[in-house]
């Protein structure tokens, strides 16, 4: 989870151009390098995910300093959870970016979240997106879908890290029900290759 000395870390990188922090600093990094979601999940130290954390849902960092994964060729720093689930039970994981700059100053960065749901053997359920709720200050996405079988399944967030210092556009966003994309989703923000998320599932509440 976050602490004081890597919230400053954060906090000092946004001083740094996106572009030369991911050239110096992620593409030439020494911790792993992924290429399957499967190879992401050994890498990595798997969090629990936490399951209906109210309203102070606990944050983790995604340095340079975190596994990394081939996406589209290009790698990406990563945390990865784990919850397990029934079999044909609904999932519901929100994943939030906050701003990694507190938002001060003229240029607001975030890390632009990239999320995939794995099964245990490796297939991936979801890497698209139900829903996005997006404003000056934090990034929500949902990642929504039913589990085939028992089991534990894995969340990977990744930081999305195509279009660094670009202002960051959602275009695979699903339309509730079909595999059709709806329209792009414009952030007033713009692409950091590191930043703090929080991640947690929401369930039912059993009367």
């Amino acid at each position: 989870m976050l602490g004081y000395g890597s919230l400053a870390f954060v906090l000092a990188a946004c001083a740094a151009n996106p572009k030369t922090v991911f050239r110096e600093q992620v593409s030439y990094s020494s911790t792993p390098l992924a290429t399957t979601p499967m190879e992401a999940v050994r890498n990595a130290s798997v969090e629990p995910l936490p399951v209906n954390p109210g309203w102070m849902p606990p944050q983790w960092q995604i340095t340079v300093n975190e596994p990394r994964m081939l996406v589209d060729g290009i790698p990406s720093n990563y945390r990865v959870f784990s919850i397990p689930l029934q079999q044909s039970e609904p999932f519901n994981f929100q994943v939030t970016s906050l701003c990694v700059n507190g938002c001060f100053g003229f240029l607001k960065y975030a890390l632009k979240p990239y999320a995939m749901v794995v099964a245990k053997d490796g297939a991936v359920l979801s890497s698209r997106p139900s829903a996005i709720q997006a404003v000056v200050g934090y990034i929500r996405i949902t990642m929504s879908g039913v589990a085939p079988e028992a089991g534990v399944y894995y969340l990977i967030v990744l930081a999305d890290n195509k279009y660094l210092g670009q202002t960051i556009v959602f275009d695979n966003l699903l339309m509730p029900g079909s595999n059709t994309p709806v329209v792009p989703v414009l952030v007033h923000m713009q692409a950091y290759p590191v930043g703090r998320i929080n991640a947690f599932a929401v369930k039912p509440v059993k009367q």
